[in-house]
């Protein structure tokens, strides 16, 4: 049997990889992401790090906010930005090797909406 191929001609763990990757630039992060979950039905690793990869974006805005507004919290926003990069880091290297690697918690709540699905 041949390589597996995912709805958008690519294999399916280079979609997931490019759902990290591309949230270097958050607007394109944010359109594969989309295109993935809109497209994507055949493969679950493709589609469960664009469901992940939308949650750490969204939740580091929140959490970056939420730290923003107290004055212990501003000192603590380079480490929490450390640890979402290091998070980051991690899902970008586990959605290349095809790995369904699970970021805390976000990672829970993507498998659950890939099963709503």
């Amino acid at each position: 049997m041949g390589e597996e191929i995912s709805t958008v001609f690519v294999k399916p763990n280079i979609v997931a990889f490019l759902n990290y990757l591309l949230y270097i630039i958050p607007p394109l992060g944010i359109l594969m992401s989309i295109l993935v979950i809109l497209f994507e039905k055949q493969h679950r690793l493709a589609l469960f790090h664009a469901l992940q990869s939308v949650l750490l974006f969204f939740f580091t805005i929140l959490i970056s906010l939420l730290l923003a507004i107290t004055i212990i919290g501003i000192f603590l926003i380079p480490l929490w930005l450390l640890v979402v990069f290091i998070l980051w880091l991690i899902a970008l290297i586990r959605a290349y090797q095809g790995e369904m690697w699970k970021i805390p918690y976000l990672g829970d709540i993507a498998e659950n909406s890939i099963r709503a699905l």
